[in-house]
């Protein structure tokens, strides 16, 4: 084994220890944003429109730019509020950064 393979194999290692500790990784929590080119039922979009999804326990919400009632019960059980005390965002915005930080490829 090589000292490159070696030194890889660790920080990999640590990465994954470190990612253990994320309450949102440890609830198994899914994001995925992509840009929808769909026309939607009949109607004609003139723009793309850009999409935010998070998956949990079976169930898909939809991030928009607000925090809706449903959003809220969600980022309760599994962002509480004082987790978004260090940052400077709000609760939404360090929501969504901490998902987007999420590592890809989990197993």
């Amino acid at each position: 084994m090589r000292y490159d393979d070696w030194q890889c194999e660790v920080l990999e290692d640590i990465a994954l220890e470190v990612n253990s500790y994320n309450p949102l990784v440890r609830e198994n929590v899914r994001y995925s944003e992509f840009v929808s080119k769909s026309q939607g039922r009949g109607r004609k979009r003139r723009r793309e429109r850009e999409i935010r999804l998070v998956t949990w326990r079976g169930k898909t919400w939809s991030i928009g730019n607000r925090l809706t009632q449903g959003l809220e019960f969600l980022m309760q059980d599994i962002f509480p509020e004082e987790m978004a005390m260090n940052s400077e965002l709000d609760w939404l915005a360090a929501f969504l950064e901490a998902l987007r930080n999420l590592p890809k490829n989990r197993k």
